[in-house]
């Protein structure tokens, strides 16, 4: 719980204040430390230049210049690892930018995958700031020494311009 609200308060700082958004990027490296400010919540320590997800996890972007005019594209690259072979058959991705929702992802594949969808202009608008989000279904429970929710691995994500 105290993570989800450190998180909020951290994108709630970071959008209130105009010359800290000329130091965020419009995409995330989640495996680059120096990023991990934007990374809101739902997000566990690096491991070889990416990060586990639990089930549901957030991150705060800057904009993309001509977005609020134009419309923006979010991508996510991330990976389902085959360890989850034996415990799902399918994963489904849903996820929102700045409040409104996208079509939602599902894949039965396993390794390196990329989701792109159009983000409209309307939910960009006068935004320096945006905020997505992503809910992982289903997600491995804690087990054994392991005491994390493990969703999907992630790579990249962000938002680029059409």
């Amino acid at each position: 719980m105290h993570r989800h609200v450190v998180g909020f308060t951290i994108l709630f700082i970071l959008s209130s204040c105009r010359s800290s958004s000329s130091d965020l990027g419009e995409m995330v490296n989640v495996g680059d430390p120096k990023m991990a400010i934007q990374l809101v919540s739902g997000f566990h320590p690096i491991e070889n230049g990416w990060r586990w997800t639990t089930g549901h996890f957030v991150v705060g972007v800057k904009t993309p210049k001509r977005a609020a005019s134009e419309g923006a594209v979010l991508l996510l690259r991330y990976s389902v690892p085959e360890i989850l072979q034996g415990e799902r058959s399918q994963t489904k991705i849903q996820m929102s930018v700045a409040g409104v929702k996208l079509a939602e992802e599902e894949t039965s594949r396993f390794g390196l995958q990329e989701i792109r969808r159009e983000v409209p202009a309307e939910a960009l608008r006068n935004k320096d700031i945006v905020r997505l989000e992503f809910w992982v279904e289903p997600v491995r429970q804690p087990q054994g020494e392991d005491r994390r929710e493990l969703g999907v691995i992630v790579h990249e994500v962000g938002l680029t311009r059409k």
